[in-house]
């Protein structure tokens, strides 16, 4: 698990202009509608992932995270360009900070089943 981790930190950190953040982990960047996807095969987001969200001098403004995420660790999209999240309701957990400092963040859905509210 501690080098899946490092890895996909590797990834991320490593991205270029065509950007697959992670590529073969599960996520994937769009350049065009600037979305970041998080596939159902994560389980939990780990601490500062994506924070500061930036690719290449692109920016992430939109995250969609798919049923079988259960933990999003803190400061996971820390001073991202976030304007919109929705949770699944598979998600058990955020912690402290996931999206702080997203100045642009004006809604935080939840799923209708979602246990968090």
């Amino acid at each position: 698990m501690f080098l899946i981790i490092i890895i996909l930190m590797i990834c991320v950190l490593s991205c270029n202009g065509s950007c697959m953040i992670g590529a073969g982990y599960g996520s994937e960047y769009d350049t065009l509608t600037k979305t970041l996807t998080v596939d159902a095969s994560w389980t939990e987001i780990p601490s500062e992932a994506f924070s500061t969200c930036k690719q290449a001098g692109k920016t992430i403004e939109n995250v969609v995270l798919k049923t079988g995420l259960k933990v999003i660790g803190s400061k996971a999209f820390l001073k991202c360009a976030l304007t919109q999240v929705t949770i699944p309701n598979t998600v058990e957990l955020i912690s402290g900070s996931s999206f702080r400092n997203n100045k642009r963040l004006v809604e935080i859905k939840f799923a209708e089943t979602s246990r968090l509210s």
